[in-house]
């Protein structure tokens, strides 16, 4: 049976990028319109919200809505942050939950690591991998930090991201798929630079 996909939720990557974040993070507003995803590799850098300092705890992905205008802090000059900037179609966000943390399981935790070791190629593998964690991500936060009313919606979303029908749509699956896709395509690569 074939699945058509009607792309409601279509993941568009814009920026993924490694960076130590003192002093670039000091004064910072964290505002426009895509999505942010952050793993922090240490303590000691955040946001402000309501004049509050929330910390961007290192073991989380921590993903904001568009739009949040956030200040950011940095107290750690040796911090590094890997990060996202994302569109996701239809998909808005709410203000009144300026961050969200996801755990950093086995599996988000393999694929922001491999996210890193590829961040110095400019192959297919590395949007697809940015994509899975996005992905993966979205599906463990609350559906209200989205916008989203129903965990229908956040599962609709999921399912758009989900490589083939066959795939089932758990973050392990979707991880090994988005993983064996960029395989075939980084082979296919090297086959193609092979025959040049």
């Amino acid at each position: 049976m074939n699945k058509i996909i009607d792309g409601r939720y279509g993941i568009r990557m814009e920026t993924i990028h490694l960076v130590r974040l003192q002093p670039l993070w000091n004064g910072m507003r964290l505002t426009g319109h895509h999505w942010r995803l952050y793993v922090h590799d240490a303590p000691g850098a955040g946001v402000m919200v309501n004049g509050e300092k929330l910390e961007l705890s290192p073991g989380f992905a921590w993903l904001l809505p568009p739009h949040g205008d956030l200040p950011a802090w940095c107290e750690n000059p040796a911090l590094n942050q890997l990060y996202l900037h994302f569109e996701v179609a239809r998909l808005t966000g709410s203000r009144r939950a300026p961050a969200s943390a996801v755990p950093l399981d086995p599996v988000l935790a393999a694929l922001a690591r491999e996210l890193k070791e590829q961040l110095d190629s400019q192959a297919p593998a590395l949007i697809l991998t940015a994509t899975a964690l996005a992905a993966a991500t979205f599906r463990e936060s609350t559906p209200w930090c989205m916008g989203m009313r129903t965990v229908q919606s956040q599962a609709a979303m999921v399912e758009a991201a989900r490589p083939s029908p066959s795939v089932p749509s758990t973050r392990a699956s979707l991880s090994v798929a988005f993983r064996r896709v960029s395989a075939m395509e980084s082979a296919s690569s090297a086959r193609a630079r092979a025959a040049v």
